[in-house]
């Protein structure tokens, strides 16, 4: 009886420890190893996607700049906004730039970036900026661009347009100085223009006089 039991508890040819070493390989690539996988798999193709859709688009802050030439350049007051409080009642004024891009560069332009300072002369402090993309669609060597518009955020405050131009000796001459970029990669300067002293709706005016 005890021989018989024994027989039975030996391994045989040592199927048991095959029996074993296979239920160790059915685990080693489990849930566990898989998921590590897929994780591993989706960083590296989001690091290809990124490389394609971003970095290989980005331009060179020189070629860029050496490719864009800027036209059809206009300037004004605006109205930002009309104020209503206890002590004032009237609008404000800020100036206004617009302009188009050509490109005059041997490769296509895209996702470009552009950044107006305006200051008023003389004065090393920005008295607003405006940022917005300005070339989301390809624009091809020789293309033109759709007009760009950058308004000031800060500016004078007047009761209103026509005391505003009346009053014109007061103003401060304003410029405007340009900037832009491709994709991720930095400001570059472009240009600097002054902003003429004329106001939007108004058909009085007074160009700007620098000495």
């Amino acid at each position: 009886m005890n021989d018989e039991f024994k027989e039975i508890d030996k391994p045989v040819n040592g199927e048991k420890d095959v029996l074993f070493d296979d239920y160790v390989n059915r685990n080693r690539f489990g849930s566990r190893f898989w998921l590590s996988v897929a994780l591993v798999l989706c960083v590296i193709l989001a690091v290809v996607v990124y490389k394609v859709a971003v970095l290989d688009k980005i331009i060179q802050p020189e070629v860029l700049k050496a490719s864009l030439q800027i036209f059809d350049i206009d300037s004004q007051w605006v109205v930002q906004q009309k104020v209503h409080e206890k002590d004032f009642n009237g609008i404000i004024l800020v100036p206004q730039v617009s302009f188009r891009f050509r490109n005059i560069g041997k490769i296509d332009l895209s996702y470009v970036s552009v950044l107006g300072v305006f200051r008023l002369l003389n004065q090393p402090k920005s008295i607003g900026e405006d940022n917005r993309l300005a070339l989301k669609d390809t624009l091809k060597p020789g293309g033109e661009s759709e007009r760009i518009v950058l308004t000031s955020g800060f500016g004078y405050r007047a009761s209103s347009k026509e005391a505003f131009a009346r009053n014109s000796k007061d103003w401060q001459n304003a410029t405007a100085e340009i900037y832009v970029k491709s994709g991720s990669s930095i400001f570059v300067f472009l240009n600097n223009f002054f902003i003429i002293k004329r106001i939007e709706g108004l058909k009085m005016g007074i160009d700007v006089n620098i000495k």
